[in-house]
């Protein structure tokens, strides 16, 4: 609470009472404070570089340098970057509580969303790659690192991991490579040559490293012209590149693909030329042509969108089919429950009368009544009505498999807003997965997950430690699969399936909740 203070002549280095961290290099000391932000003491006074105005009001965690004399700075809002009397923002709105600097990495750990990977690139400038639980990391609220000779000791609230980043780079190929037409392997080999009025290409690539998953990789795309100049770059998870409305000239297009270790593969080059516009004649047919395409192109539209508003009335055809399939299951439910068990019942009073030993007689009328009983819920599930979707998805998994998780998000019952017929809908995926589960995968545990995502989305996740499978094999029978994907269709829901790392499925349910 005194502030800082120089030990050898007791003089007062800083006056403030919220230092929490200090870092002295061979040019100033510096001071990371609570909710002041950060200062330098260069040996006579201590004063605050306007530079870092952004970082007051809230904590700053640590202050560290880098090999090429850049400081770094982590904390409350975030991790920066400052060199050259400018800071920079590398890594927004996380809490980061430690960073530590491993040659031209940077790792940062936050309190909530894991382990953060940061490494400089000379053309797509700071990237950055986040390791979750998904990688092995027990938890993804992180205080401490720190870095060893080959891997980082990671300090989280439920222990400490070792982690040791990948040195084997990953490959690219190029799975398309689209104009007018698709062009083959053995073309990308040469230049190609766009034909008059071509000015565009799309090339997707693919990523392959056996530590990252498809949907992990970064791609870097830099489109050169004849001079080697870059005229234009994109850096994203989009496995695509669209450069479009070039000038005429030649041009070279370098994809990269960087894996989660943020190691970039070696670059695949494409070579493409966009040709001269053709003599006036030829332009004038091409005009014809160009007036013919747009009016295709025009009634292509009217079609799609007369197109779009059948399937929209189909869509909405076939809610109303499977909503009146579910009145249609609750009359029945109903039925059996209101006639078939009262005639029961009646038969089993009718049995008490009876002069003999009836017993064995009555049990099985008593097992009747109990299969009439199940047949009914689930038929029209009294759970779903009386206690809500969350608890009726945790009273489904309790009555399908013996050894099960389950989990679900703070106040999500709250945010539901679904109407009960997608309710049903969900509840009728989730109860179509566990019965596949339970027939098909010999799976002796299973987990059920409910939370919503970062995109505000509704995710329903069931994992088991059976029997791995592709959804997307054709069978000769069952429907099993294709029901579900038809529910989750009628309520506009994404559905995915993929194989554990070790053993078994994980199915997952996305939704939109607004």
């Amino acid at each position: 609470g005194r502030g800082v203070i120089q030990i050898e002549n007791q003089i007062s280095v800083f006056a403030g009472d919220s230092p929490t961290t200090l870092f002295a290099d061979n040019e100033k000391l510096w001071i990371g404070t609570a909710k002041d932000g950060v200062f330098g003491f260069d040996g006579k006074e201590t004063k605050q570089e306007n530079a870092f105005n952004n970082l007051r009001g809230a904590a700053i965690r640590k202050i560290t340098k880098d090999g090429s004399g850049s400081i770094w700075i982590s904390g409350e809002r975030g991790l920066f970057h400052f060199e050259n009397g400018e800071l920079k923002s590398v890594i927004e709105n996380q809490d980061v509580r430690d960073a530590a600097i491993t040659g031209a990495d940077v790792w940062a750990a936050t309190l909530k969303d894991g382990l953060f990977h940061i490494k400089y690139d000379a053309n797509f400038g700071w990237i950055s790659a986040n390791l979750n639980v998904e990688q092995g990391l027990p938890s993804e609220q992180i205080f401490s690192i720190l870095p060893l000779e080959n891997h980082l000791l990671v300090g989280t609230n439920r222990g400490t991991v070792g982690y040791e980043p990948g040195a084997v780079a990953p490959k690219i190929i190029a799975t398309r490579v689209l104009s007018q037409r698709l062009y083959s392997a053995e073309e990308l080999n040469g230049r190609i040559n766009l034909d008059y009025p071509q000015n565009s290409l799309l090339v997707e690539v693919a990523g392959l490293s056996s530590r990252t998953f498809p949907e992990q990789f970064q791609y870097g795309f830099l489109l050169k012209n004849s001079i080697g100049e870059v005229i234009e770059k994109k850096l994203s998870n989009d496995a695509q590149f669209t450069p479009a409305n070039l000038p005429t000239g030649e041009y070279i297009i370098e994809a990269l693909a960087f894996n989660n270790d943020l190691l970039a593969s070696e670059p695949l080059i494409i070579e493409f030329s966009v040709a001269r516009a053709p003599f006036p004649r030829t332009a004038t047919a091409l005009g014809v042509l160009l007036a013919i395409a747009v009016i295709g192109l025009l009634w292509a539209m009217i079609e799609r969108r007369r197109i779009k508003q059948r399937n929209r009335e189909l869509a909405h055809v076939r809610f109303d089919l499977a909503n009146e399939a579910e009145r249609e299951r609750k009359r029945i439910a109903r039925d059996l429950h209101d006639q078939t068990l009262a005639d029961l019942r009646s038969l089993m009073m009718m049995s008490d009368k009876l002069p003999s030993d009836n017993a064995e007689f009555r049990a099985e009328i008593e097992l009747v009544s109990t299969e009439i009983r199940r047949i009914c819920e689930d038929l029209s599930p009294s759970v779903l009505e009386n206690v809500g979707l969350v608890a009726a998805l945790e009273f489904l998994v309790h009555h399908t498999t013996q050894n099960y998780k389950f989990s679900v998000a703070d106040n999500l019952e709250e945010r539901l807003k679904f109407s009960p017929n997608i309710q049903m809908q969900i509840y009728r995926v989730a109860q179509e997965v566990l019965t596949n589960i339970k027939r098909h995968s010999d799976a002796k545990s299973v987990e059920m997950k409910i939370e919503v995502s970062a995109e505000n989305e509704f995710v329903l996740i069931i994992m088991d430690d059976g029997t791995a499978f592709n959804p997307n094999k054709e069978t000769l029978k069952g429907r099993g699969i294709t029901n579900i994907k038809s529910r989750a269709a009628l309520v506009e829901a994404e559905v995915f399936w993929q194989t554990r790392e070790n053993v078994g499925t994980i199915f997952q349910l996305r939704k939109q909740l607004n």
